[in-house]
């Protein structure tokens, strides 16, 4: 939990981050733009090869701001479109991966249970508002990248394993 000083390579830059936040690649703060970690850009951004424009939108519902990780919107006046979820671990509280009266390195105000409970009233809102929400575990997403991957490129076609047809947040 000590700070360290980092160079990237990629800007030429140099930034103080968490030891443990910089050996889970989280990045410099010009590559992660918008503070998404390595796991969610590689889902979203390369597997599912979601477009610029969806990424770093802001939306108001009920007067509460909410900051999609993708969003697409055709019409910016009314609550609509698609917005896609990556709930990385441990900022979610994934169920079955740690008790969820244990508190997070990060946290020891906020339990798991306390995550998964603020990441299911998010998905709630966001679905009364009108969205179409896709989310995605990231544990689930590991264990099936080949096939998310597959499904994304051609969903038509593809075929999800059973367990994530049963589980995905659509």
């Amino acid at each position: 939990k000590s700070p360290i000083t980092v160079r990237c390579k990629a800007h030429n830059k140099y930034f103080t981050q968490i030891a443990d936040s910089h050996l889970r690649s989280t990045g410099c703060y010009d590559c992660i733009k918008g503070n998404i970690s390595k796991s969610e850009r590689e889902c979203l951004r390369e597997d599912w090869n979601l477009p610029d424009e969806f990424f770093g939108h802001h939306v108001y519902i009920n007067g509460k701001l909410y900051k999609p990780d993708a969003l697409f919107r055709p019409d910016p006046e009314k609550h609509s479109g698609i917005w896609w979820e990556f709930n990385g671990f441990p900022f979610h509280g994934e169920p079955g991966m740690m008790n969820p009266n244990d508190h997070p390195w990060y946290s020891d105000k906020k339990t798991y249970g306390d995550l998964y409970q603020a990441t299911l009233d998010k998905a709630k809102a966001i679905e009364d508002a009108g969205y179409l929400l896709i989310t995605i575990w990231e544990n689930e997403w590991r264990l099936n990248r080949r096939e998310t991957k597959a499904y994304f490129k051609d969903p038509i076609n593809a075929k999800l394993p059973k367990q994530m047809d049963d589980s995905w947040g659509t």
